[in-house]
């Protein structure tokens, strides 16, 4: 069984969380109404790093997408974010195996990005809100996205997972991280100097605490920079849970 700092629970759900949040909110507020299908597909390509990532690596899903939003019409904001929302789920059930695929640099630039997300949100809330984010609080995310850098790093994020994986095709899967591979891990985390003050808000998902956002940086950043065979299958493990819905 996976060690509870390695599992990070509440980390995993937070950032599964935001990868509904995106398009739901992108679709919703973000394009113009438009009169064809060529202008949605490139008004969504023009302001979204996510769609771009969708329609460069998955033309027919994006294009099939396109054809979903257009048809609703004039139905307004609520049946976009849901057929947003409900798409990309289906998208992640489909495609969320193929991480355990994608290769290393991908799977380092797609947590990067789930790291950078942290940074911004931490920009953008007070310590407290930040904990709530991170923990996937409806309403603290609803609103944290209204922000242009959290926005960004969220579109940002959900781009690099379908680059992810994208980069899967023709790759061999590697196996699940098994626990002798995340004692490996949690021994070269307890190596850094910050594992004694951040550990601890991690595994015990000490969401009020002020430090906890920055802690979650510093543990995702661990696992997206985690060297050899063990590490890649952490790191390929991790990416595949968060994708899955």
């Amino acid at each position: 069984m996976v060690s509870r700092l390695a599992a990070a629970g509440g980390v995993i759900a937070a950032i599964a969380a935001l990868l509904i949040l995106a398009p739901r909110y992108i679709a919703s507020t973000k394009v113009e109404t438009p009169t064809t299908k060529a202008e949605l597909s490139a008004a969504l390509l023009t302001q979204s790093q996510l769609y771009a990532a969708l329609a460069d690596n998955f033309p027919e899903e994006f294009n099939e997408l396109v054809g979903e939003l257009y048809a609703i019409g004039p139905q307004g904001e609520a049946a976009a974010e849901q057929l947003s929302s409900d798409y990309m789920i289906r998208f992640r059930m489909e495609y969320a195996e193929a991480l355990l695929a994608a290769t290393d640099q991908a799977l380092t630039s797609y947590l990067a990005s789930v790291a950078e997300t942290y940074d911004a949100a931490a920009l953008a809330l007070s310590n407290a809100e930040c904990g709530l984010f991170a923990a996937g609080h409806p309403d603290v995310l609803a609103a944290a996205i209204d922000d242009p850098r959290v926005f960004r790093a969220i579109d940002a994020q959900s781009a690099a997972m379908i680059r992810a994986m994208a980069s899967a095709t023709g790759q061999e899967p590697r196996a699940l991280a098994n626990q002798t591979d995340w004692n490996t891990f949690k021994r070269e985390l307890a190596a850094d100097p910050l594992s004694e003050t951040y550990s601890p808000l991690v595994a015990e998902e000490v969401i009020v605490d002020p430090a906890y956002c920055a802690a979650l940086v510093w543990y995702i950043t661990a696992i997206s920079t985690a060297e050899g065979d063990a590490g890649e299958r952490v790191k390929a493990s991790f990416a595949q849970r968060v994708a899955t819905p």
